[in-house]
């Protein structure tokens, strides 16, 4: 993810939530967030978004995403 936002990865696992919306393309912003609360929710998930880079390019990304837990918890 750092390669393709332009973002390291220490500055990426400090976003908040918010922050981290604000990367996605606004115009798929609501549709790529349901997919996340879906795959929250246990359901793998497949989608196509657009990010914004830190240059301020736009980049397409095919998503494959799966809920993983470890002892009973979330791991993120």
């Amino acid at each position: 993810m750092a390669e393709i936002t332009g973002y390291s990865p220490e500055k990426l696992t400090r976003f908040s939530s918010d922050r981290f919306s604000r990367i996605i393309h606004p115009e798929d912003r609501d549709r790529t967030l349901a997919y996340f609360s879906e795959c929250v929710a246990g359901r793998p998930v497949r989608h196509r978004t657009r990010m914004i880079r830190k240059d301020g390019k736009v980049c397409c990304l095919d998503i494959q995403a799966v809920a993983v837990t470890y002892r009973g918890k979330a791991a993120l």
